[in-house]
């Protein structure tokens, strides 16, 4: 039996449809952020990193996901603000919980500057909680992990203030 050209180039398309479906229903069913793959055992605190670039949050999600704080983007180079800082400060306080923002540096930029353009755009902001969290995983000093090589000075207890 031989297929025509007309019924290959059905069953090509058919298959090629069916994997698009599939493809589609794993990228849009799957958690926005892999968390739940981590253990606790191994990784005690679990925190995400967020931006513009994840577009909405759902804190009350995040919450309910075991994550214990959330590093948000502030700024970027001289006067990049991210578009979501605000939102996302305001979303991850009002599910209380702890914050920490960060700056995206470039090279091409002094650091000084860099530096007042973050301070600037943080000022007002209460980081207590995701600092008081921050001291406390430090000052466990033996039972911090650190990452890679030996433990630095930097790693030592009671060395961040």
């Amino acid at each position: 039996m031989q297929l025509s050209n007309r019924k290959i180039c059905i069953i090509i398309n058919a298959i090629t449809v069916m994997a698009i479906c599939v493809t589609a229903y794993i990228v849009m069913t799957r958690p926005s952020y892999p968390s739940h793959h981590l253990s606790r055992a191994e990784f005690p605190i679990k925190g995400i990193d967020i931006s513009a670039h994840n577009g909405h949050i759902d804190f009350g999600l995040v919450t309910t996901d075991t994550i214990d704080f959330v590093m948000i983007k502030a700024t970027e180079g001289a006067d990049f603000c991210d578009a979501n800082f605000n939102i996302n400060y305001n979303g991850a306080r009002a599910h209380n919980l702890p914050v920490g923002a960060y700056h995206f540096f470039r090279f091409e930029t002094p650091g000084a500057v860099q530096a007042s353009h973050f301070i600037n755009t943080i000022a007002g902001k209460d980081f207590e909680r995701f600092l008081e969290g921050f001291n406390a995983v430090v000052n466990a000093g033996e039972n911090m992990r650190v990452p890679v090589g030996e433990t630095t000075e930097a790693h030592r207890p009671g060395t961040i203030k």
